[in-house]
């Protein structure tokens, strides 16, 4: 009787479990729990949000792992990209956000303003960004936990940016470092 007891509590939690821990077959990075790991060493959930992550990885930029993909599931123009990078060298977030700020006018952005920001032990750095011909308006968030980097990037139609705005920032208001982060090198 104990011996059957044991062997369904020692069971049944691991039908609950991936091959690796928090990876894509996992119940931790389910759509429908609303939570999104990543091995690389932070959390981003999107409970209380309407942003979704989008299945097609052929939309997504950059290396395998390093950059994911979210739609907006009551705004179809709506977008959120997060992307990673992890830096040669230590610098400040100030100075990373600063050296790409500097590209944004090449690629037909004007930066509205920036803005430091922390939520708890997390520290970050927003910048509201307008693209005028093509009549897009972006928010950007950028993390850094020593030389590790995830930028949040949300974007829509300029009219329709202050609902996404709402959005974003419950998106970007759900980001933190795991207690103990990985870096973000492959």
């Amino acid at each position: 009787m104990y011996g059957i007891l044991f062997m369904l509590t020692a069971w049944v939690p691991l039908a609950w479990a991936s091959p690796i821990p928090a990876s894509g077959t996992s119940i931790l990075t389910s759509n429908q729990t609303g939570l999104y790991f990543s091995i690389k060493g932070f959390h981003l959930g999107t409970e209380g949000t309407q942003w979704l992550p989008h299945e097609d990885r052929s939309l997504n930029r950059g290396d395998e792992g390093t950059s994911w993909r979210f739609i907006n599931s009551q705004d179809p123009s709506a977008q959120a990209n997060l992307k990673t990078d992890y830096l040669k060298t230590e610098m400040t977030l100030e100075a990373y956000a600063k050296r790409w700020m500097k590209d944004y006018s090449h690629l037909g952005l004007d930066v509205l303003g920036t803005r430091a920001f922390a939520l708890g032990n997390t520290r970050g750095v927003v910048v509201d960004l307008i693209q005028p011909q093509k009549k897009l308006q972006m928010r950007q968030a950028v993390f850094m936990h020593k030389r590790s980097v995830v930028i949040l990037t949300c974007s829509d139609d300029q009219k329709k940016f202050p609902a996404t705005l709402e959005e974003c920032n419950r998106l970007i208001k759900n980001f933190s470092w795991n207690e103990v982060a990985a870096p973000l090198k492959n």
